[in-house]
């Protein structure tokens, strides 16, 4: 009798320990679930894209100009020439494919546009400071940056007011908050660069050009900003010296050539172009403290599908698809698309490869649809491309990554009192909840104090803190503990804290130990009740 009774206490007891542990699982579950949906309404979900640049996100502004592009543009995709100077999509179609927007309609094109989700004020031959000759003369575009943004802001104003008049207008133009809500693109610079070889400016006397480019870039940057854009996707620009229509400028020595085939001297103006680019977006991140920027390292991507083109499924990386002539299969004056008049008939004469898809440079200055795809895969796969390293979808959260300055902490090890850091004290915030904390090898130290002032970065979504000893740099960091303080605008510390930030969450955490403990006890719950 007492062992029946004692058999089903044994029973029960296992019975309840398996209530328990199942209830312990499913409430870590739920939180876990509930912190993933949390995650995806991080997405920022944009209504509309805003584009600034030249050929490489041209839909349609050239062409409005000047006459649609020739066949065989367009062939791959649209079958037909659609505005763009590709055999079909361009990287901007495929951002917004990601973003599940449709296609931009060039703001310059009046005939069958939809504005609803965007614009594309974006031209071929477009540079960022004004062209002083003429598209005829120089073969670039009349639309420079500033043209553009002018462009945006008389778009900006003016399409409200004929909005409000409902029907037609309403359907086609954005709602108000579009405008505020949108990602804002920027791919252009290239033809800055390149303007200047063509007026056979030496390498120095491009690179001493840049700074004055640049602080024209940062202008519309700022104007954009001015007039309520906050999200913002800047592209660097390409390895220029890896391109057909530059290689056949230029009469190189072997010295000038790297092991793939590609002009060195170019390739370090554009790398140049870049840093000059990537740290007037660091300044920018300073000076427009409710801004999202994020910094696209195109040149790298670029770079790597043309270094490596064989391994990615491409042939002929410096080989134009659509041409004729020369080792490039490139002509100046017989670009793709060109004919001739035979025997009284019209000729095309620079043609397409049987294969597109197999080949990175489609007409000698720009790149096929199969390029585009391969490169905005690389952005959304690999985010490491990006500065700060997020998706597309979440650029518009304010992230603190780029920011140049001190760091000080209390000597005593806990930065827990204001008054310890003269008042500076920040609380840092971060979007990743899923990162690491912080390792001590990324942080250094000033051992000064001046100038406290409150942060730029009111970063979103959760809290992190930390602390850490001076006199013990390898001391433990805990993912809760301490603050950080901010002082002066200096140069000491790049701090790059968005790859460090860990989510302070602490009923996840409780959660978590309450499914380890209920393991626990039913393992050693049972030991005992088998025994």
């Amino acid at each position: 009798m007492c062992r029946m009774k004692k058999r089903e206490m044994r029973l029960k007891l296992i019975n309840l320990m398996i209530c328990v542990f199942l209830i312990a699982s499913n409430l870590g579950l739920t939180v876990a679930l509930t912190n993933n949906s949390s995650q995806n309404k991080d997405n920022c979900e944009f209504p509309a894209i805003f584009n600034f640049g030249d050929s490489n996100s041209d839909t349609g502004g050239l062409t409005a100009l000047y006459g649609q592009a020739l066949p065989p543009n367009g062939q791959t995709f649209f079958g037909k020439p659609a505005g763009r100077f590709c055999d079909g999509r361009l990287v901007i179609d495929f951002l917004a494919e990601s973003l599940g927007l449709p296609y931009l309609s060039a703001y310059l094109n009046s005939i069958g546009s939809n504005f609803s989700h965007g614009a594309n004020f974006a031209t071929a031959g477009s540079t960022i400071r004004p062209q002083n000759t003429t598209i005829s003369q120089s073969g670039y575009s009349p639309i420079s940056l500033d043209i553009q943004f002018a462009e945006y802001s008389k778009f900006y104003k003016e399409s409200q007011v004929v909005r409000k008049q409902g029907g037609v207008f309403e359907e086609l133009l954005p709602k108000e908050d579009y405008f505020t809500r949108a990602i804002y693109t920027f791919d252009i610079g290239q033809n800055d660069i390149t303007a200047g070889y063509k007026l056979n400016l030496t390498t120095e006397q491009v690179k001493a050009s840049i700074p004055d480019i640049i602080s024209q870039f940062a202008k519309v940057v700022r104007g954009v900003y001015a007039q309520g854009g906050r999200s913002f996707w800047i592209h660097n620009t390409g390895p220029l010296g890896c391109l057909p229509y530059m290689l056949d400028h230029f009469l190189l020595t072997a010295a000038q050539v790297d092991e793939y085939g590609c002009a060195s001297p170019l390739n370090e103006v554009s790398q140049y172009y870049n840093s000059q680019l990537k740290d007037i977006v660091t300044q920018l991140r300073m000076d427009l403290p409710s801004a999202s920027i994020t910094f696209v390292d195109i040149y790298s991507i670029k770079l790597k599908l043309i270094t490596q083109a064989k391994k990615y499924g491409f042939e002929k990386p410096l080989v134009a698809c659509c041409g004729i002539g020369g080792k490039y299969n490139f002509n100046n004056t017989m670009r793709c698309g060109s004919t001739e008049i035979v025997d009284g008939k019209e000729i095309l004469v620079a043609k397409s490869c049987d294969n597109p898809s197999k080949r990175i440079i489609w007409d000698g200055i720009h790149y096929t649809e199969a390029a585009n795809k391969w490169i905005v895969d690389q952005i959304m796969k690999d985010s490491s491309y990006a500065n700060p390293s997020i998706p597309l979808e979440m650029a518009c959260q304010n992230f603190v990554k780029g920011f140049q300055g001190f760091i000080v902490m209390a000597s005593s090890g806990r930065a827990s009192s204001s008054s310890n850091l003269n008042g500076g004290v920040t609380w840092f915030r971060a979007m990743n909840c899923n990162c690491e904390p912080p390792r001590v090898a990324d942080i250094r130290f000033s051992n000064s104090i001046a100038n406290p002032r409150r942060p730029y970065y009111k970063c979103r979504v959760c809290e992190f803190f930390m602390w850490v000893s001076e006199d013990q740099i390898s001391s433990d960091i805990g993912g809760r503990q301490g603050s950080m303080a901010e002082v002066g605008q200096v140069h000491a510390l790049r701090a790059e804290f968005t790859e460090f930030m860990h989510k302070t969450d602490e009923f996840a955490d409780f959660v978590y130990m309450v499914v380890k403990l209920a393991v626990v006890m039913y393992l050693v719950l049972l030991i005992v009740a088998l025994k």
